[in-house]
């Protein structure tokens, strides 16, 4: 699943936390790990790998951290690297997941503040808009790296499905638990359409389909001897995500950034999005298919 995971380093806490999650994943999946940082400069020339003793053109607390983790990945026996570039941190960060053939992503979602700081927080949200790999989003939590529970929230979407490939995979290499959950938004629908009589019958039939999602999430799992636990649930959806994230203790949380369109079905894009930005533990965001 996992061959080269790009990790974006700026020396923040949530960014560090971030390649602290991908060292782990890297160590399951055997996978090569590419940590990178940008030198940012104004109007910069075509990104250019700074190596060797232009380091000390990092900040302190930069090259404190990419040592750092450069240590915890060898301590793990993960293969590795450490790339500077100069240039604007989103421009580096996508060339270098094209020349890496990167297959996941790793970043913090908020980085530092100053001018002469890399904001992750922005650039993290800008990737995740145009991303055609997996990104794992993170920030501080207590236990780094365990994923004992895994969730992954569906709608039957195709996108929804590439979402569960990857928590399938992810809880097998680490032994964990899958949880399917799945939402029926009865707020939105009641106020977006003008149905009177019939609602509950649209209720009733999206409850079936979303039962028929979560159910073909466990017989997946159970191809692969992986417990599963399901659950449908009325209401908004990022509200049923993160109440689920805190019963259940949930490790990491593994979703597609889109999902079927339409007033009547859950818009998992939007979901996503605000799930990222809230979520207490990692969110794996997982992009449409590349046509």
């Amino acid at each position: 699943m996992y061959e080269t995971i790009l990790v974006p380093v700026d020396g923040s806490d949530p960014s560090v936390a971030a390649a602290e999650e991908a060292i782990e994943i890297a160590r399951r999946f055997d996978a090569h790990l590419s940590l990178v940082t940008a030198i940012e400069v104004p109007e910069p020339p075509d990104s250019e790998v700074v190596t060797g003793s232009d380091r000390r053109s990092l900040d302190e607390e930069t090259a404190r951290a990419i040592e750092w983790l450069e240590t915890h990945a060898a301590d793990a026996g993960v293969a590795h690297e450490t790339l500077v570039e100069r240039g604007l941190p989103h421009d580096v960060i996508s060339a270098a997941v094209a020349d890496l053939r990167a297959d996941l992503v790793a970043m913090g979602t908020h980085g530092r503040t100053g001018v002469e700081r890399v904001l992750l927080g922005s650039v993290t949200e800008r990737f995740l808009r145009t991303s055609t790999v997996p990104v794992l989003t993170a920030h501080q939590r207590d236990e780094v790296g365990r994923f004992d529970d895994v969730l992954v929230p569906t709608d039957g979407s195709s996108c929804a499905e590439r979402a569960v490939d990857h928590a399938l995979a992810i809880a097998d290499r680490c032994d964990a638990t899958l949880h399917a959950l799945s939402a029926v938004d009865v707020q939105a629908m009641a106020s977006g359409l003008d149905m009177g009589a019939g609602l509950p019958d649209v209720i009733e039939t999206l409850t079936d389909q979303r039962e028929d999602a979560v159910a073909a999430v466990r017989d997946r799992a159970a191809t692969h001897g992986i417990d599963c636990e399901t659950a449908v649930f009325e209401g908004a959806p990022v509200q049923a995500i993160s109440e689920y994230v805190t019963k259940h203790g949930i490790d990491l949380v593994t979703m597609g950034t889109h999902g079927h369109s339409g007033l009547e079905r859950l818009l998992l894009g939007s979901v996503a999005e605000r799930t990222i930005r809230t979520s207490e533990v990692p969110v794996l965001a997982v992009p449409p298919e590349s046509e």
